[in-house]
């Protein structure tokens, strides 16, 4: 058994070889800094929250600033057509043509102006609601450090017995270091060694008969799981070699 996170033992409940059930607490590791770790998830999650909340504010606004715009334009469009005709008519000086060309040219810069403001609010406000670039990110993070607290209690994957342990409390345990052998009894294997020759009868998947020295006169069934191909006859077992017997 490894922990998954790392921290001080703080609590050992598991007692050596005595029958535990599935999900049982074996260890507890100190919670102290995956509850600050939750706490800052959380904080970070109405964080963004409150920031897609002023960003959508914005463009709300930016979006009123084109509507805004817009109507200018449509007027300065609607004024200057009058005044070009008055114009035309001698009835209004070529200088009233040319001021009302250049609030013609404002109002539609102006319009332009409102339309890219909006585009770069839309742009900081992402997508809406949860797909939100800042949302995601914030709840994958509260999410792990949910994770993580919940992973400082060690608990047992099975039925079975915690065995070959000498916990301590105050010990550091490492993630992904093995603290303690747990042996399940939902999931039970016998290794045999046969002479070459007597493998010739045996396949996987064969029914088995085996007796066991500690249960004199009771016989027990199985199956023929795999067989292996050869052993390490050395003393020492490591990975990437053959099995020992």
């Amino acid at each position: 058994m490894s922990p998954q996170v790392s921290g001080e033992i703080v609590e050992i409940l598991a007692t050596p070889n005595t029958l535990i059930r599935a999900g049982d607490v074996l260890a507890k590791i100190d919670t102290t800094d995956y509850e600050i770790a939750l706490n800052q998830a959380e904080e970070s999650l109405k964080k963004a929250g409150q920031n897609v909340g002023a960003q959508t504010s914005n463009v709300t606004a930016a979006q009123a600033k084109v509507t805004n715009a817009v109507a200018n334009y449509k007027n300065a469009q609607v004024q200057s057509r009058r005044i070009f005709t008055m114009v035309e008519k001698q009835v209004m000086s070529q200088a009233d043509a040319d001021n009302a060309r250049a609030e013609l040219t404002k109002a539609e810069a102006g319009v332009a102006s409102a339309k890219a403001d909006l585009a770069k609010a839309e742009e900081r406000l992402g997508a809406q609601g949860e797909n939100n670039t800042s949302i995601k990110s914030a709840l994958l993070s509260l999410e792990q450090a949910q994770l993580n607290l919940q992973r400082t209690s060690i608990t047992a994957p099975t039925d079975g017995v915690a065995s070959n342990f000498r916990l301590k409390e105050g010990i550091y345990a490492s993630a992904g270091q093995p603290i303690m052998t747990f042996i399940s009894s939902e999931d039970v294997w016998i290794e045999a060694y046969f002479r070459e020759n007597s493998l010739g009868n045996i396949t996987a998947g064969d029914e088995v008969e085996f007796a066991l020295d500690y249960a004199p006169g009771q016989v027990f069934k199985a199956k023929v799981g795999n067989i292996d191909y050869g052993i390490d006859w050395g003393q020492s077992e490591q990975t990437g070699k053959l099995a020992q017997i």
